[in-house]
């Protein structure tokens, strides 16, 4: 799970589609392979339980071989007000986000992630 930063909206629907829009233009910068700036767009809760070096490594060793993505759907966007974390629950406003992804090299075909 990945969070990025928060959206104002006036209500869930517009939260949602903060989220989705938020959410793309993150994948868009791992799909340009700016790792360092994906996690810089990343919110400060996840910056906190990541480095920036551990997340451009994960990405190097995941993603990378993957190759280049050639379909993204948002498949679906989920409104909480508090996400399950081993301190406790965090409250706040969260919209969990899932795409159904494809890329070059990905011979089992359509798969959830990034």
């Amino acid at each position: 799970m990945v969070f990025l930063q928060a959206a104002r909206a006036d209500d869930v629907g517009d939260a949602k589609s903060a989220a989705a829009a938020a959410t793309e233009s993150w994948l868009k910068a791992i799909d340009a392979g700016a790792y360092e700036q994906s996690w810089q767009l990343a919110s400060t809760v996840f910056q906190k339980e990541l480095s920036s070096e551990k997340w451009v490594e994960a990405l190097n060793h995941v993603r990378t071989p993957l190759g280049k993505s050639t379909e993204r759907m948002l498949a679906s966007a989920l409104y909480q007000t508090a996400l399950p974390s081993p301190k406790g629950p965090m409250k706040g406003e969260w919209v969990i986000a899932q795409h159904d992804s494809a890329y070059e090299n990905l011979s089992a075909g359509r798969g959830r992630g990034l």
